[in-house]
């Protein structure tokens, strides 16, 4: 795992992915995470105790992500999954997005709303088309397994916005040695 040292979430990310484990796995999904998450100096007591906009340091971010891979026994689509799922069980995603209507609407808006979300990156919108679109993560370096995550997330939100049939393929990242990564997205019109 990447160390990371800078930057903070906030903490209602952790409370959709542990209901989405709580709904996978059950309480030996949430025990399993619990002794994981002790390994790397991290209770799910002290998640569970976090208010929703409390500032967590992405450190733990990707430690807890590294656990929850440990949990699904390695499977990274379980860890996309866990993304798609995470905004219908986010109360200011849920708030949020009934405003933005469409999906090209939230993806022209979407880099103030990473800005809601993380201290750290830049969302830049390369292209909004009615069928597709791309999106930039600049100025971003965490593990491997938060851009598994975020292509889960994005077609979550294209979920909540209507897109029909949306996917969404990272196809630059920073762990092949490219400058950012870049998120492709397609969907049905």
């Amino acid at each position: 795992m990447v160390e990371i040292t800078e930057g903070w979430c906030k903490a209602g990310l952790f409370h959709a992915n542990l209901e989405y484990i709580k709904k996978k796995r059950g309480g030996e999904g949430l025990h399993r995470l619990d002794k994981k998450l002790g390994e790397l100096g991290i209770s799910l007591t002290q998640i569970r105790t976090m208010r929703t906009h409390d500032h967590v340091p992405l450190s733990v971010r990707a430690k807890f992500l590294d656990a929850c891979l440990d949990v699904f026994d390695g499977n990274l689509e379980r860890i996309k999954e866990m993304g798609r799922e995470a905004p219908r069980v986010s109360s200011l995603i849920k708030m949020i997005l009934p405003y933005f209507l469409t999906i090209n609407y939230t993806l022209k808006h979407a880099p103030g709303l990473w800005k809601e979300h993380y201290s750290v990156g830049e969302l830049v919108v390369l292209e909004n088309e009615p069928d597709h679109a791309r999106l930039a993560l600049k100025n971003f370096r965490s593990t491997r397994l938060m851009c598994v995550y975020f292509t889960g997330y994005f077609v979550g939100v294209g979920d909540l916005c209507k897109a029909k049939n949306m996917v969404c393929t990272e196809v630059k990242c920073v762990h092949d040695g490219d400058d950012w990564c870049e998120y492709a997205f397609k969907w049905d019109v």
